[in-house]
């Protein structure tokens, strides 16, 4: 078992190294990632797994770094305004669906499992990714996917963001063929997150992953116009599925609006 400060120190490490990658080749986009870190705020830290599994060579660990008080604490200091009391309803009701409440999150880490668990059974998102991040802490990865994929299907975008982090490829070190399938398959879940509503999330997610991806092998415009078909493809297949795994559940279809007080806010 790894001990904390080895996963604390790598986790320091990898936000540094995607930070100056992001701010030397994604200089035009350093506000939006500046406003959507705000909202999805986590790390991932890559272990060493020997023996694959479903073509996914690294486990993932994801845990949360900070919270913002206030929503105001999203968005860059030269571009707030004041929001009305009905905005700001609207934004944290959006936050609320789509799993990325900060407020509500922080909350629930002091309940137990009990709690979480009847809060789960009645689909708070919430719940589910607390859950989520307890089972990361035990070490259990499976059962952290099993809790990331019910919350996809109950409408969570971070719940999205968890699986794409999950299928994040190595960037070096096993058979670019491998990589690259991992790749694709990571790609893939970012599509879906934009399709559900995140685009700009998923963007500079997939610009920063490509860029990884091809700095680590060597490799440049390594995706072809049959390995974006693929993605493309693969994404509405994972679409199809969470969308029957949530009938199953007697929910109805995804809403995959954006409110306008949400697009103005966090420039989606």
């Amino acid at each position: 078992m790894m001990s904390t400060y080895w996963l604390q120190w790598k986790k320091i490490l990898l936000a540094l190294s995607i930070l100056i990658i992001g701010a030397l080749t994604l200089m035009p986009t350093v506000i939006s990632i500046y406003k959507h870190n705000r909202i999805a705020q986590f790390e991932s830290v890559p272990v060493s797994n020997s023996s694959p599994s479903n073509g996914i060579n690294n486990q993932t660990m994801i845990k949360n770094i900070g919270e913002p008080k206030e929503l105001t604490d999203l968005e860059p200091q030269s571009l707030q305004r004041k929001r009305t009391a009905t905005e700001i309803a609207v934004v944290k009701e959006w936050l609320g669906k789509a799993g990325y409440d900060p407020e509500k999150r922080v909350g629930y880490r002091a309940y137990s499992d009990q709690i979480l668990s009847d809060l789960v059974k009645n689909g708070d998102t919430i719940a589910m990714y607390v859950m989520e991040e307890r089972a990361i802490d035990a070490g259990d990865i499976s059962k952290a996917k099993t809790y990331a994929e019910l919350g996809i299907a109950y409408g969570s975008l971070r719940s999205i963001n968890s699986m794409a982090i999950y299928t994040e490829p190595s960037f070096s070190g096993f058979p670019i063929e491998t990589a690259k399938a991992q790749l694709k398959e990571n790609l893939a879940y970012l599509e879906l997150l934009s399709i559900r509503g995140d685009s700009q999330s998923a963007a500079l997610k997939r610009n920063i992953n490509l860029k990884l991806f091809e700095q680590g092998y060597g490799q440049e415009n390594s995706l072809n116009s049959e390995d974006e078909k693929w993605i493309r493809a693969r994404a509405l297949e994972l679409y199809d599925h969470y969308r029957t795994e949530r009938i199953k559940l007697g929910l109805g279809d995804f809403d995959n609006s954006t409110p306008k007080e949400v697009t103005d806010l966090f420039g989606k």
